[in-house]
């Protein structure tokens, strides 16, 4: 029997199905699991091609690394085939978004004689054994945006653009922030205007609107009193970016035990703050002002949460000659 099943990544997927002869005919990097009566009585990665036979088997078990599509023979009769003459039959074209870390582009089809691609970036591709070690992208060579890549193989295409999975909007471009006089208690958009208080406009997915997700400064702090209770505080409000009223307040405290009983020349360079807020709209104006300290610089703005999908990059796939 010809089983083909999807495999999750970091899953095991289970299929009863007997037989003696056992054969993989797609699939990269498998681990394969052979049961009888619930006991493992084979297991091994096992590359494409690769099969034996056994004693009666009543499970298949597959493990992988990558989400794939797995092609394997089980039955009472050997696995034998005898390919056609090459020649191309389909040819398939898409368009795919390369997401934060490494991204399957194409995935392993053993029909496929080659693929061509472009990027709109600069990027790297290689196969399953693509990995990132801290900042260095292994087992992979670097594409020119733009570059028409062609490559002659059946097995999965991966690529890598970008390990930042924040989104950030503002970075290292360092605009001084306002430190609030006390009037800043009125908190209109007319007032935060005047007051010429920075801002940036998020446009937030609507699904995420009113969840918990990271609000993160990256800022420096030149000139701090190095009294004991003195702090440094950056603060933001909300506001719908679209409307002219009263922006919601959200004040991020935290940094205080940071930066008591300073010593000269009092300066704080690359400090951060992080907090677990919520915005309200989907069109969202943060205004980032300082209550304490002067001459603050921001370096970056990010906001985070895992459901918040980031495409770094588009690539085109287009031919895929199977």
């Amino acid at each position: 029997m010809l089983i083909r099943r999807t495999v999750l990544a970091g899953q095991t997927d289970s299929f009863p199905v007997t037989g003696r002869y056992f054969s993989l005919i797609q699939g990269s990097k498998c681990r394969i699991n052979l049961l009888r009566q619930g006991s493992r009585i084979f297991s091994s990665e096992v590359y494409e091609g690769m099969g034996s036979k056994f004693d009666a088997i009543d499970a298949v078990e597959v493990e992988s690394e990558v989400e794939q599509t797995v092609e394997y023979w089980m039955g009472e009769s050997e696995y034998r085939y005898t390919p056609p003459a090459l020649r191309a039959a389909n040819n398939k074209m898409s368009r795919v978004g390369i997401k934060t870390g490494v991204s399957r582009v194409v995935t392993a089809n053993p029909k496929r004689l080659r693929c061509r691609m472009t990027f709109d970036e600069d990027a790297y591709i290689g196969g399953d054994d693509m990995a990132l070690d801290g900042e260095n992208v292994i087992n992979a060579i670097p594409v020119k945006a733009g570059e028409s890549v062609s490559i002659e193989s059946s097995g999965s295409i991966n690529a890598f653009v970008s390990t930042r999975e924040a989104h950030e909007f503002v970075n290292d471009s360092r605009p001084n922030i306002v430190l609030a006089p006390s009037e800043l208690h009125l908190r209109t958009v007319a007032k935060m205007t005047e007051l010429g208080v920075f801002y940036v406009d998020v446009n937030v997915p609507s699904h995420l609107i009113n969840q918990n997700m990271t609000l993160e400064f990256r800022f420096g702090a030149p000139n701090l009193s190095s009294g004991g209770q003195t702090r440094y505080v950056m603060s933001a409000a909300q506001s719908d970016a679209n409307a002219i009223g009263n922006p919601v307040l959200i004040d991020l405290w935290g940094v205080d035990s940071s930066f008591r009983n300073l010593e000269a020349p009092y300066r704080v360079s690359g400090g951060a703050i992080s907090h677990t807020r919520q915005l309200k709209y989907e069109k969202t104006r943060l205004w980032v002002y300082a209550t304490m300290g002067t001459d603050a610089t921001l370096a970056s703005l990010t906001l985070k949460h895992p459901d918040w999908t980031v495409i770094h990059s588009i690539v085109d796939v287009i031919e895929e000659t199977l």
